[in-house]
């Protein structure tokens, strides 16, 4: 049994996904609500937990910080922080849309303030796991799955971009109350027309890319599995195969390791600085414990994929020690015969 898969069973990622789902509700939402009595604001907020509690920004927190180590001690264990980042952002964006739309028992209904959540949940499920992209064709080829799943977290965060913008942004809007997002380094308010413009702008832009980004890899598969039919019918003993034409570069993987070190450094810090500043600025209201489930759990897979990687690397260091003491003494003994 290797290393990785000791310290990973496959047996913990269906239950992490069963506890999930029992234990967070997905009735919660970001709104505006009466505020408390202590409280003179008109414009008090009430956050939604399911998607940007404490538990679960720190648990993507350390996911980001895991991958930063992985990257560099322990590169396969990536694979297994995937897992874990992949179970916790479903449950993150069941929680998102299903809480669209709310209806209250009063029988009147109120709206998620998606325009404040939405940029919270781009910096934690679409740039914080942007480390997740394979440094290698080989360990590309081991995480098929895990990438193709996490490509679809990312189209749906991509591209629901020009909805938000054009119709969305104003759901749940409060009159005498604005919204504030910190974007970069300053402290932007959604309702601003100019702003307002600049993200459509920038969605259509976004969104454009994507498309074409995924219209090309549709096309490259394609391509790729009309060889492979071609050549089944000619009987060709010659198929295409992956694995023959792919020679790793270890000089070019250590390269593009520290590029991509650098280059999520820098985006993880602003991406955390934008989350913490924009709940902070619009005094977002998130009345829940780390205790609880819904908190818990994802903040146990955050610690779970550090502790993961660390081991790995301990024990890999560990099996090469000891494997440097034996060639070292059997040295000893061919030079003593």
């Amino acid at each position: 049994m290797s290393v990785q898969s000791s310290l990973c069973p496959k047996a913990i990622y269906p239950t992490i996904v069963i506890l999930l789902i029992i234990t967070t509700p997905v009735s919660g939402l970001t709104t505006f609500t009466p505020a408390p009595p202590n409280s003179t604001s008109i414009c008090f907020i009430k956050g939604d937990a399911d998607v940007y509690g404490p538990g679960i920004r720190i648990s993507y927190y350390l996911q980001w910080f895991s991958v930063l180590l992985a990257t560099h001690i322990a590169p396969t264990q990536i694979q297994y922080s995937r897992y874990a980042s992949n179970i916790v952002t479903i449950s993150v964006l069941a929680s998102t849309f299903f809480s669209f739309r709310h209806k209250s028992g009063s029988g009147s209904h109120e709206e998620n303030l998606i325009a404040l959540e939405y940029p919270i949940l781009y910096s934690l499920v679409f740039v914080l796991t942007l480390g997740f992209i394979p440094t290698s064709e080989r360990l590309l080829r081991k995480s098929r799955g895990n990438i193709a799943t996490m490509g679809v977290f990312w189209a749906v965060i991509v591209f629901i971009q020009c909805w938000l913008w054009f119709k969305g942004v104003d759901m749940g809007k409060k009159e005498g109350c604005i919204l504030r997002v910190y974007f970069l380094f300053w402290e932007v308010n959604i309702y601003n027309s100019k702003w307002r413009t600049f993200f459509q702008m920038e969605s259509v832009v976004t969104t454009a890319i994507g498309a074409i980004f995924m219209l090309l890899k549709f096309l490259k598969h394609c391509v790729k599995f009309g060889r492979i039919m071609k050549a089944i019918f000619r009987n060709d003993q010659s198929i295409p195969r992956e694995n023959s034409s792919i020679v790793d570069d270890k000089a070019g993987e250590e390269i593009a390791r520290w590029i991509l070190t650098g280059f999520l450094l820098l985006l993880g810090v602003i991406a955390i600085m934008q989350v913490e500043r924009t709940i902070k600025i619009n005094s977002i209201d998130l009345k829940v414990s780390l205790t609880d489930s819904g908190q818990f759990i994802p903040l146990v897979a955050g610690i779970w994929t550090v502790l993961a990687t660390l081991g790995s690397w301990l024990m890999a260091w560990m099996k090469g020690r000891y494997l440097e003491k034996d060639q070292s003494h059997d040295l000893e003994l061919h030079l003593t015969v």
